[in-house]
């Protein structure tokens, strides 16, 4: 039986916080570690953007989905970035992991402070949060680790995830981050997301892959 899995990128541009939320996880959202980001760039079909969340680690590094930054599979030309509806110049193309939905880049400006990676693996059965932007306002919503498979979490949420949160950060309940969200099936409310530590991190810093 085939599942089809969409990528939850928004093709529109309100909402309100969805879900209930913990201190530490607020403390993420309310430094502003996570932030809307809209990507711009061009390909053969002309020039397309896309939306999605990206998340500050305490590294300075933003994390990401890498399709944010591609174009049929392809990376986009000419790239710009936007950080919450501001021109965000970049220090260098961005870099995605070698095997997974995952991009780094850095920004030419400061943001104190950023979410730590979580150094222990988040478990089958533990809860989880996913932090992110719909229609340029924050989502929160709880769910719990359904299954991992090759760098991936399954995750139940309690509520339907809405389209255009690829990127979205997956925080433990003590507000570390343990994933990156990137797309959702179709016929269920479960979400994927590549499973974030410092070995993966490792693995994307040192990456040849990019724009």
């Amino acid at each position: 039986m085939r599942v089809a899995v969409i990528f939850l990128i928004a093709s529109t541009i309100a909402t309100t916080t969805l879900g209930t939320n913990t201190s530490l996880v607020d403390l993420v959202v309310e430094a502003g570690w996570v932030r809307q980001i809209v990507a711009v760039g061009r390909c053969d079909e002309g020039e397309v953007g896309f939306e999605g969340t990206a998340v500050l680690l305490s590294s300075g590094w933003w994390l990401t989905a890498c399709h944010v930054f591609q174009c049929d599979g392809e990376f986009v030309r000419d790239l710009t970035l936007q950080l919450d509806g501001k021109e965000a110049p970049l220090t260098s193309t961005p870099i995605c992991h070698p095997t997974l939905d995952l991009a780094a880049f850095k920004l030419d400006s400061s943001v104190p402070g950023g979410v730590e990676v979580c150094s222990a693996p988040i478990n089958v059965g533990e809860h989880v949060w996913i932090a992110g932007f719909w229609h340029h306002r924050i989502a929160l919503l709880e769910g719990v680790v359904a299954k991992k498979r090759r760098g991936e979490l399954w995750i139940h949420p309690y509520e339907p995830v809405p389209e255009g949160m690829s990127g979205s950060a997956v925080l433990n309940e003590e507000g570390r981050l343990v994933g990156i969200l990137i797309a959702k099936f179709t016929k269920t409310l479960t979400v994927l997301a590549v499973e974030v530590n410092s070995e993966v991190i490792s693995v994307l810093l040192n990456s040849t892959e990019g724009g």
